[in-house]
């Protein structure tokens, strides 16, 4: 068996797990007054390709390790780190509060025609008072996601290349259990060539599945929730995207069951240019439509030079704009 192979088998059956969404890691780190440097030079690499190669842009399989898990920590300072070729995500901060992520290099992209999948830039779980700051992140997947019971939320001052954008969610996908995301702020940033610049993904309301690949059925709220005063340069698909649609494993339809409530979500001072038109694709649920949806003072040109449109799906109020 060549080493490749005999890595992959060996992190298949060790790795750790996390605990959500059947998620497991290469490497657990954690503690309180934690300072850790890498002063610009300090790299962690995943030998990803060999990752992306072998599951052929598969989502989530299980086994495949996150770069790093920050959990149960607290009152810490992470700076000058270097990540390039994340197995799969590449950090997630876990059941952790008051984390400062400062100066951080994220470069996972695959070399083949086979997308990257998964390789989140960060994902926060269960987790409070996070900022990040000064971020860059080349990646084919989410820029930074947060997710679960996550709340108080800043991503500033980073730039974002070729990624979906800055998410919302996942949630929702355990059957019966509540959870929330609130008071998120994402300022003073760039999009360059990124899908989206800013959305939110709650699973349907009904279970189809079960996680990592299937689920739903969840409940709970988003709100409170900004994207602010940053740059688009060639965004490919919209700066503003909500779905409750989300379901895996083959199923399809349902898209009008989330009970998960989305409210107070704004997109204000963006500026720059995009591949399409639409510049707002909200599509939420009929069981519980979105309250409260602004996009403000902004100025984005479609390459195209045709004006920009929106598209609303059970959107009970906007401000700054008409679906």
């Amino acid at each position: 068996m060549d080493p490749s192979a005999a890595n992959i088998s060996y992190w298949l059956n060790n790795s750790l797990p996390i605990g959500y969404q059947n998620q497991s890691s290469a490497w657990f780190l954690g503690g309180n007054n934690i300072s850790f440097n890498g002063h610009g030079h300090g790299t962690l690499n995943g030998n990803g390709q060999i990752w992306y190669d072998y599951t052929k842009g598969v989502s989530n399989i299980a086994g495949r390790p996150h770069a790093l898990t920050i959990s149960k920590t607290n009152n810490a300072t992470f700076t000058g780190l270097r990540f390039v070729q994340s197995q799969m995500w590449t950090m997630a901060i876990v059941n952790s509060s008051f984390v400062d992520l400062n100066d951080i290099y994220v470069s996972s992209t695959s070399n083949d025609s086979e997308p990257a999948r998964n390789t989140d830039g960060a994902d926060t779980i269960y987790s409070h008072h996070i900022n990040f700051r000064r971020w860059e992140v080349t990646n084919d997947d989410d820029s930074i996601a947060i997710k679960a019971n996550s709340s108080d939320i800043l991503i500033e001052d980073s730039t974002f290349y070729g990624g979906l954008g800055v998410a919302i969610g996942s949630i929702g996908q355990y059957p019966n259990r509540y959870e929330t995301v609130e008071r998120v702020l994402t300022r003073n940033c760039v999009f360059n060539a990124t899908r989206m610049l800013g959305y939110i993904k709650t699973w349907t309301g009904i279970e189809q599945g079960f996680p990592p690949n299937g689920g739903g059925g969840g409940t709970g709220f988003v709100r409170d929730v900004a994207w602010t005063n940053s740059k688009l340069i060639g965004l490919t698909e919209s700066p503003a995207e909500i779905t409750q649609c989300t379901t895996f494993s083959g199923a399809v339809g349902e898209c009008d069951t989330s009970t998960l409530q989305i409210s107070n979500i704004t997109w204000s001072g963006l500026y720059g240019t995009m591949v399409g038109t639409v510049i707002a694709d909200l599509s939420c649920s009929g069981a519980a439509p979105c309250e409260n949806l602004a996009i403000l003072e902004s100025n984005i040109t479609s390459e195209t030079g045709e004006p920009g449109t929106y598209s609303c799906h059970a959107v009970n109020s906007t401000k700054g704009f008409f679906c």
